[in-house]
């Protein structure tokens, strides 16, 4: 016979409600009996965020060593407790060590959780506002640029566009050099600049010598434009500019590194030349043009070197 669990705490809940109300449960009787559940119930008992877990560890490192000595047998008593003070100071030995241990990693675990909670709190992925980025799926314009960048790649070639960013992941599990291309497009716009730099050395590692990295990013401009100021500024990742990657490429050792720009979406139209005074206005919306509409995306493609 199964018995439902829910109901049977719904339905406890709601007598001592009816209690409660009635007066037939004192509030300082209720008080002392959390307290004595919550000193003697097992940590796995008790619906306890990770200070309260800590403290129940605390509480409980210092261990008991004087064993029982209740029996319902004559005499046992009596030679429960000759044992006790024979083995008493070796018990007390090995109790205070573990002592010790339980409440170092005790501490060692309230430290990394204060780390834990020092990280989230300065994580913008915390916002309620904070959006994934999400990066242009079309990939068509690429298509020559990285064909011929392949071209002659003895070996596989691994695209990574991980909607999760577990991306990562794979790349540790292929054999280091055992990749003759890696190609970077979705994910690499998504993830923060922790999980990029991550990726781009994973990446490194397993490619082999000669191999090429491709990555197909998103211009931040182009990015930016495309999102509210909130959602920009709270995103818990972003794209790099094309310089960034050359940068960091070329710090990894790799070379021959080119960057090609991809399409414009948006720009200003220049007046007819007939115009008074077309020449000047027509400078300043090229110089206009150059600043703030940039290609929306780039390919960078990098060769590992020997």
């Amino acid at each position: 016979m199964s018995i439902d669990t829910r109901k049977l705490v719904a339905e406890i809940e709601d007598e001592v409600r009816q209690k409660r109300a009635s007066g037939e449960l004192p509030g300082d009787f209720e008080r002392e009996l959390d307290n004595v559940f919550a000193r003697y119930a097992p940590v796995g008992a008790l619906d306890l965020d990770f200070d309260q877990v800590l403290e129940k560890i605390e509480e409980n490192t210092v261990l008991d060593t004087a064993a029982p000595l209740e029996s319902s047998r004559p005499i046992v008593p009596q030679l429960k407790l000759l044992v006790r003070k024979a083995i008493g100071w070796n018990i007390r030995y090995v109790a205070g060590q573990v002592s010790s241990m339980v409440q170092a990693l005790a501490r060692a675990l309230r430290l990394l959780g204060e780390r834990v909670d020092a990280l989230e709190a300065a994580s913008p992925a915390a916002a309620p506002e904070a959006r994934t980025v999400r990066a242009a799926g079309d990939l068509s314009q690429w298509h020559e640029i990285v064909a011929d960048a392949l071209r002659g790649a003895g070996g596989r070639v691994l695209h990574g566009e991980a909607g999760d960013g577990s991306l990562v992941a794979h790349l540790k599990l292929v054999d280091g050099g055992s990749l003759a291309a890696v190609v970077l497009s979705g994910v690499i716009d998504r993830l923060a600049l922790g999980g990029q730099l991550e990726v781009l050395d994973v990446a490194a590692a397993k490619l082999s010598p000669g191999g090429r990295l491709i990555i197909l990013g998103t211009d931040p401009g182009a990015w930016g434009r495309a999102r509210s100021p909130v959602q920009a500024d709270l995103s818990p990742g972003r794209p790099l500019h094309p310089d960034t990657w050359v940068a960091l490429l070329q710090a990894r050792g790799f070379g021959a590194v080119d960057v090609w720009d991809g399409s414009v979406d948006e720009t200003l139209v220049p007046v007819p030349d007939e115009a008074p005074g077309a020449a000047a206005i027509n400078a300043n919306v090229e110089l206009l043009n150059a600043r703030l509409f940039r290609p929306s995306t780039y390919a960078v493609v990098a060769s590992r070197q020997h």
